[in-house]
């Protein structure tokens, strides 16, 4: 079998940001750190897999000012800087941060309402991109927000 491919990653803490070791390319990934996962192991494919579904299962508009905080706190001249170091296609991240051109009253009201199930599933990235592409007006989304809510299973 391969040696590298029996190697594990290695995973190191760096502030609010951790550099993951892989196939000797360094990475600097934003977030926490895995729950069992300590900078004095290796760390095993599997539960970076499972740390990255976690990580996915974010809503859009917290990636997006994820994102930009990244952006604007290390100093990225474009989101393809950013892309190359955290090891995303650019034009991913170029898509999720559109979803900042809604209103802040309508952000406001996705982060309030985040953890309800079925507002993070009736709104998802590509939802979000949609109504800033339509220009739909702040009240009617609004009123979306509250319709899904309600709405009973």
């Amino acid at each position: 079998m391969d040696e590298a491919a029996e190697r594990p990653s290695y995973m190191v803490m760096i502030d609010q940001y951790f550099a993951v070791y892989q196939r000797r390319r360094r990475r600097l990934v934003s977030g926490e750190a895995p729950k069992r996962v300590n900078g004095n192991r290796p760390m095993h494919a599997r539960e970076w897999r499972a740390y990255q579904n976690r990580m996915n299962d974010e809503p859009a508009c917290e990636r997006a000012e994820r994102y930009r905080r990244m952006i604007q706190d290390n100093g990225y001249h474009s989101i393809r800087a950013l892309a190359r170091d955290i090891g995303e296609d650019h034009s991913r991240i170029a898509r999720v941060l559109k979803v900042l051109d809604l209103p802040e009253s309508i952000l406001a009201a996705l982060r309030d309402h985040s953890e309800d199930v079925r507002v993070r599933a009736h709104f998802t990235e590509k939802r979000l991109r949609q109504m800033v592409m339509k220009s739909r007006s702040e009240a009617a989304i609004l009123r979306e927000i509250a319709q899904v809510r309600s709405s009973h299973p």
